[in-house]
């Protein structure tokens, strides 16, 4: 009986699935505003209108307090609190109440202060209503200083301070709006890399699962093609031989296929962490496990020492050199020996290696195509391989935060060049 092995179903994409996102917290959401009340506090010295050192004190000490808890919630696991986040608007706009009534009320300048708090809560605050709440607010406090200043004898105050509230509102409503379509698109590609992400995972798992599972029912269709030739095969016509060996060297093939898409699948989902490399040592591994292809090929490597050090998986690099490598003795040309060159070369921050044979080539219209897995330029029976090797370089580079293209002449040869980014 043959087990099956299933991958997880990639579930529906939802908005509740998308990644949280990054909480700044009132500290850092104030930092413009900060810097606003700096200035104008900066700007103290040079007015010539009278200050009210109670009304000045109690206002600066407001705004520290103020700042002072953010921080320390801040500090604290988890979003914050709804409370502070509601009430903050309010306790702000207060202080800069009592800072411009201490400076010299309506002549201070400081009215321009009590806008910031519309505009907070229009960047920060998903409700509507807390930014006309908070827009009221203003008003009640530029038109109240006016009143009292006047005595209340002229609705002057009263005018400017609604027409300042309505620009204001109507331009930190403007803002609302606009930061929420942002957060709903926002919320809805978070939502969509998240599924992605789990597809990703999925697709991996049943790559690495199915692949997994079909390498002991080919190992036994091999194992006992072959182990009926050496029993059997003095009976069989030539015919029949033929079909057997048709059998033993599918399954060799059907093996050899699995196995690659075992380790594409792999490329993606090793968690061993990067760490410094010497490329000159990865590249001499690799043509130490290439030594016997080589020497059967008649190949000569010319490799240009000097390569640097750079952040990565050791394995993947070394895979990547001997897939490049090994598809330059694969398509060699029959009237020449094989030549490879491996060369590198910093261009700013990355370090570009190329590798060059004077192989067959190809056209340059196939240079993307190649990349693709099981997409070949030449029959199996001209050259063999399984069509994902390439697929897997690529797979490798991009992992490293690189790229890969090729160059190819039909009859000339192919070059590789990848880039990597170098340490230090």
């Amino acid at each position: 009986m043959i087990e099956t092995s299933h991958a997880p179903r990639a579930s529906t994409p939802s908005a509740r699935d998308a990644v949280p996102p990054p909480n700044d917290g009132v500290l850092n959401r104030s930092l413009p505003f900060l810097f606003a009340i700096a200035l104008g506090l900066a700007l103290l010295p040079v007015q010539d209108t009278p200050i009210d050192g109670m009304r000045l004190s109690i206002a600066l000490a407001m705004l520290a307090a103020m700042f002072a808890i953010a921080l320390v919630l801040d500090r604290r696991p988890g979003r914050m609190p709804a409370w502070f986040v509601f009430v903050f608007p309010y306790l702000f706009l207060v202080a800069i109440a009592l800072l411009r009534a201490g400076t010299g009320g309506t002549r201070s300048g400081y009215a321009a202060l009590l806008f910031l708090a519309p505009f907070w809560v229009a960047l920060y605050d998903r409700r509507r209503w807390q930014v006309v709440g908070v827009t009221v607010a203003m008003f009640v406090a530029i038109a109240f200083q006016g009143l009292v200043e006047t005595d209340f004898a002229t609705p002057a105050p009263l005018r400017g301070a609604l027409l300042t509230t309505v620009v204001i509102a109507l331009m930190s409503l403007a803002v609302h709006r606009k930061v929420g379509q942002l957060r709903s698109i926002d919320a809805r590609l978070r939502a969509s890399n998240a599924a992605l992400e789990r597809s990703n995972r999925d697709l991996e798992q049943f790559a690495y699962v199915s692949s997994h599972d079909l390498q002991e029912p080919l190992r036994m269709i091999r194992s006992f093609s072959q182990l009926f030739m050496q029993r059997h095969g003095d009976r069989l016509d030539a015919e029949g031989a033929e079909l057997i060996g048709f059998v033993t060297s599918g399954a060799e093939r059907a093996q050899r296929l699995v196995t690659d898409l075992l380790e594409f699948s792999r490329v993606g989902t090793s968690s061993r962490a990067f760490e410094p490399v010497e490329l000159d040592t990865v590249i001499a591994r690799a043509l130490d496990v290439l030594g016997a292809s080589l020497e059967d090929a008649g190949a000569r490597v010319d490799h240009e020492p000097g390569m640097p050090t750079i952040l990565g998986d050791p394995a993947q690099l070394e895979r990547l050199i001997v897939n490049l490598v090994s598809n330059s003795i694969r398509y060699r040309s029959p009237d020449r020996a094989p030549e490879v060159t491996i060369r590198g070369r910093a261009t700013g921050t990355l370090w570009e290696v190329t590798i060059t044979d004077n192989g067959i080539g190809f056209d340059d219209e196939h240079s993307e195509r190649i990349f693709k897995m099981f997409h070949r330029l030449h029959g199996r029976d001209e050259y063999g391989g399984t069509g994902i090797g390439l697929a897997i370089c690529e797979r490798i580079v991009e992992r490293h935060g690189g790229t890969i293209h090729a160059h190819g002449e039909p009859g000339v040869g192919s070059t590789f060049t990848f880039t990597l980014e170098a340490v230090g």
